[in-house]
């Protein structure tokens, strides 16, 4: 079977923020789940169902974006019966932004720990 690949996009500015998807993860990924007719972000730590599904849906229909959805084959959703191929991951740390195949996406984003905000960090033994 030959390798799916994966495939660059150029991001809107905030589009996680207008996902309203925050996270502190490096890697983050954007799915569309057909059972509950929605965008869902997934971090490796929590899932969040989108704000505003439009922003997913809007990305993946911009002519650039399509083309390439098109030209890999790649599904990324809408039909309550398509299968899903490729999911959007997101590096915060590099800005980069790319489809990849499910499998590939989830095993890129879940061996992340969780990082933890300050206010939930814990001293060792006990300590305040």
């Amino acid at each position: 079977m030959p390798k799916r690949k994966t495939i660059s996009v150029k991001l809107p500015a905030n589009f996680l923020a207008k996902l309203g998807f925050t996270s502190r993860q490096r890697f983050v990924v954007v799915f569309w789940e057909g059972e509950i007719s929605s965008t869902v972000c997934y971090d490796g730590v929590k899932y969040q169902r989108a704000k505003d599904s439009c922003v997913f849906v809007g990305l993946c229909c911009r002519e650039d974006v399509a083309a390439l959805l098109e030209k890999h084959r790649a599904k990324v959703g809408w039909g309550a019966k398509t299968v899903i191929t490729h999911w959007l991951v997101i590096d915060q740390e590099t800005d980069e932004a790319f489809f990849m195949p499910v499998d590939q996406a989830y095993r890129r984003v879940s061996p992340q720990k969780p990082i933890l905000e300050p206010t939930q960090q814990r001293l060792p033994f006990g300590g305040e």
